[in-house]
């Protein structure tokens, strides 16, 4: 289904506790919870707002999803993923999201996306993702503050800490 200007909040679902299998255009997903993908699940998302959606497994936020020109803030998840796990993002904003792995993202492909204040054991902005000219601020983890595993082009990390690696621990780096 496509969704206009809805507020989908306080559901749950195995998969997509507030979304599965949809496309949504300027909706507002809150507090919704799933066995992966809190918010979204294999959908695609346009100018959304996603806080609060809580994952026990993946993908706080979304799971398998396209974003652009979306907020995810506040989100979590259990294992990997605390904003969005497997996704597809551009021109996004993460901020406050938690996870074992990726407190902002994990194992996803982002364009021009800004990390604040994301956390994690590992990756607290970003774990195993291959970043394009995005921005990283303040992010913390035990490995990896800004980015942990991933491939990053042009980007900036700045004023994020951890343990090992305050800015990327075992990542690759290109212009940054």
């Amino acid at each position: 289904c496509t969704l206009y200007n809805c507020l989908l909040t306080t559901n749950w679902s195995d998969h997509g506790g507030g979304t599965d299998a949809s496309t949504l255009n300027n909706c507002t997903l809150i507090g919704n919870l799933a066995d992966n993908g809190g918010g979204a699940c294999d959908s695609v998302l346009n100018n959304c707002l996603l806080t609060g959606n809580v994952a026990s497994n993946y993908g706080g936020g979304t799971y398998y999803s396209t974003l652009d020109h979306c907020t995810l803030t506040g989100n979590a998840a259990t294992n990997v993923g605390g904003g969005t796990y497997e996704g597809v993002l551009s021109n996004c904003t993460l901020t406050g999201n938690a996870a074992g792995f990726g407190g902002g993202s994990s194992s996803g492909l982002l364009y021009q996306c800004t990390f604040i204040s994301n956390s994690a054991s590992f990756g607290g902005g970003a774990d195993r993702c291959r970043l394009h000219e995005c921005m990283l601020f303040g992010n913390v983890a035990d490995y990896g503050g800004g980015a942990f595993r991933g491939i990053l082009y042009n980007c900036l990390l700045t004023g994020n800490s951890a343990g090992g690696g305050g800015g990327v621990h075992q990542g690759i780096l290109y212009h940054c």
